[in-house]
């Protein structure tokens, strides 16, 4: 889709507002004029507290975690999840006391972060269902433990080398839904497929139909189940060979396995997908920041920036622009604090530094979007953190993955090893949470 107008923005007190909108908008911002209503009374900023540090299992090669996917935090039991490759496990934290608890593993062993596609990595996703932990890895398999570490399952959706990758439950008829974007991890790959995974007594997985996805050019990413309308919906970031802008928003009937809705989506490139259940809407968290000529932007773009992420309401219907945030992968919804969190490893808006002696290579900033849930307006940017790769000691880490409390409205992002934040010298789950700022005179 092509912009009609260059759209510029300040960022001011952690908000960004529009200062310049000039003649005709995109067909895109039309359709979304609930973003730019105003703003709520400000909020107390969302700051980093703690690194909570993950240790060096005896599987991992590299020093430290560099190479992890999808986060997943447990409502009932504040437990959270980290499917990290670098250490072949599931990294396990309690998110009430923010202390490390253990890491799980797998037999046979998780895939690890393969140095030739990360469709041959895992683990990729976590969630728990039914009491059960689940996780997807290469070899398009699955594998189900108790809470407590022990595993019941490994099954294989297709023996393929390509990864199962994203997932999502529906609690009401026990079925998981799991992503395969790539499934032979060729450069050119036949179309992704979901599967549709039951979830039996004891964690006991037994695999059900596949769904084509015939239409989806560049993969598919994640699914998110909505109790309201009984259906699954899944981000597909490209649904066209010659056009980068051209994605979509599907609706899966979990009955019968069958595609009942397609949603055009432009300029977005959807990954993420995060559910707000209390006014029907989702966010779409874009994984490309395009420029305002429609073309994939780059840092000597011609043409300025145009971060955003997108919210659909679950009836197809485009709801808002978030103009800001870059880049995202996963997305989370927090009941808590009524906001959306975006893991956005890339953005226009991420500074960057040199680290000299000891590498001399760039590494930089990425950043959290915090987005209001009902206002539907970008709150903030918080910084995150990258690691590019060092050839021979480890792969590249950015912070594309993040989860939340809604107990105690804490939030978590896994941070590469790295020394600039705190516990984080071997890789950390980033604590995030509103700060407590004192106003007109209180004290503590």
């Amino acid at each position: 889709m092509l912009w009609s107008e260059r759209l510029s923005y300040v960022f001011c007190r952690n908000h960004f507002r529009r200062s310049a909108l000039t003649a005709a908008v995109p067909a895109l911002l039309l359709a979304a004029t609930g973003a730019w209503a105003a703003s709520p009374a400000p909020e107390n900023p969302v700051l980093f507290q703690e690194g909570i540090p993950v240790p060096v299992a005896a599987a991992n090669k590299t020093g430290g975690m560099f190479s992890f996917d999808i986060s997943f935090v447990d409502q009932k039991t504040q437990t959270g999840y980290v499917a990290d490759r670098s250490n072949l496990a599931i990294d396990v934290f309690n998110a009430k006391t923010d202390k490390f608890i253990k890491q799980i593993s797998a037999k046979p062993a998780f895939a690890g972060a393969s140095a030739v596609s990360s469709e041959l990595s895992g683990p990729n996703g976590v969630l728990t269902a039914n009491s059960c932990i689940i996780a997807t890895d290469a070899g398009d398999r699955v594998v189900s433990f108790t809470l407590g570490g022990s595993q019941v399952s490994s099954v294989r959706i297709a023996n393929v080398p390509g990864r199962a990758d994203e997932l999502a439950f529906d609690p009401r008829d026990s079925l998981l839904l799991i992503i395969t974007p790539v499934p032979n991890g060729s450069a050119n790959p036949p179309s992704p497929y979901g599967t549709l995974v039951k979830v039996g007594a004891g964690c006991k997985l037994t695999v059900g139909k596949n769904i084509g996805l015939p239409f989806a050019t560049n993969g598919a990413e994640q699914p998110q189940w909505d109790p309201n309308t009984g259906r699954f919906f899944l981000s597909i970031p490209n649904v066209s060979a010659t056009d980068p802008t051209k994605g979509a928003l599907v609706r899966i009937n979990p009955l019968s396995a069958a595609i009942d809705a397609v949603y055009a989506v432009s300029s977005c490139a959807p990954a993420g997908l995060a559910l707000n259940p209390s006014n029907n809407t989702l966010l779409l968290g874009c994984s490309v920041t395009f420029d305002t000529a429609g073309g994939p932007w780059s840092g000597t773009d011609t043409n300025t920036a145009a971060p955003l992420q997108l919210i659909y309401g679950t009836n197809g219907f485009l709801q808002a622009v978030v103009p800001g945030p870059g880049s995202s992968d996963e997305v989370w919804y927090n009941s808590g604090d009524d906001h959306f969190y975006t893991g956005s490893s890339s953005s226009p808006f991420a500074p960057s530094v040199i680290v000299a002696k000891a590498t001399s290579v760039s590494q930089g900033a990425a950043v959290l979007g915090v987005v209001d849930g009902t206002s539907q307006r970008l709150d903030q940017l918080v910084p995150t953190f990258n690691v590019p790769a060092v050839t021979g000691k480890h792969p590249s880490g950015s912070s594309h993955s993040v989860a939340a409390n809604s107990n105690n409205n804490q939030v978590f992002v896994p941070l590469p090893a790295n020394n600039a934040y705190p516990g984080c010298l071997t890789g950390c789950v980033a604590v995030y949470a509103h700060s407590d700022l004192d106003l007109s005179g209180a004290t503590d």
